[in-house]
């Protein structure tokens, strides 16, 4: 992972990010939803209460220099509560600084609630056509004068990271039997597991899925699954695969059922 909006669960915007509007700012940290930990970045009231008329509230993120990653992606957790009319957005801009101006790309503007209403809702962004340029995001909120049957916005677990898994090494040399717990070390397999998964191989040629007790940018610990067999464990992030990692699996120890005597 190459950074996230690690602030959150501290209280406090930190690394540089920071808040701008044409009068007071309505970005807050909020501490009545989070997706993990017990905190989010949000757009509005912290209460059931609807966000103001008129509002122009802008999240900058800290600057990212990402012109030594392969892949890099942008990933968030978000809920939207709009107003219906559709005259009210959050709009992600991505900023750019090419060594004379400000380069702004808007890489998505919600005008409709996230669905199921309350639900986290992940966003990916692919960020390698913008990776030679330092860079950071912003984060907007917008409202007419209009209409404002809506909470806002909420944001956490922002990561920015390379979609370029590396797997280095398996716990106990990389052997076990089907139902131990191994782990699976190496780089860039992200802070959140998400959609990505950790799988074995499989009679036939087949993969299968591993359970994930825990996940970590540089490790995670799975269950051999029951059909697993030897071969390559793959790390999968992003829609990216890992290197394919050897992996030997054991028959467990025998046990004795029965005992006649001769």
């Amino acid at each position: 992972s190459i950074g996230t909006l690690g602030g959150i669960d501290s209280g406090t915007f930190d690394g540089d990010w920071y808040t701008w509007s044409g009068g007071t700012s309505y970005w807050h940290i909020n501490t009545a939803q989070a997706r993990s930990g017990d905190k989010s970045a949000k757009m509005g009231p912290d209460d059931s209460g609807n966000y103001g008329n008129n509002e122009l509230d802008q999240l900058y993120s800290p600057v990212f220099d990402l012109s030594g990653e392969l892949r890099p992606h942008l990933r968030i957790w978000h809920q939207l509560d709009v107003a219906d009319d559709g005259d009210d957005f959050g709009r992600l801009v991505l900023v750019r600084y090419d060594g004379l101006d400000d380069i702004e790309t808007t890489m998505a503007e919600l005008r409709s609630d996230t669905s199921p209403a309350g639900s986290w809702v992940s966003q990916v962004f692919d960020l390698t056509p913008f990776k030679s340029d330092p860079l950071r995001f912003n984060f907007i909120f917008y409202s007419n004068g209009d209409d404002t049957a809506g909470t806002g916005w909420l944001l956490d677990d922002i990561e920015v990271l390379d979609a370029n898994p590396q797997i280095t090494s398996i716990s106990n040399n990389s052997r076990g039997t089907v139902g131990s717990t191994r782990t699976v070390s190496g780089a860039n397999f992200g802070v959140i597991q998400g959609a990505s998964t950790v799988t074995f191989a499989k009679e036939g040629g087949a993969r299968t899925s591993a359970t994930v007790n825990s996940w970590s940018d540089g490790a995670i610990e799975v269950v051999v699954p029951a059909d697993a067999i030897s071969g390559n464990v793959i790390v999968k992030v992003l829609g990216y695969e890992s290197n394919g990692f050897d992996f030997r699996v054991h028959l467990g120890a025998p046990t004795l059922t029965d005992l006649t005597q001769m």
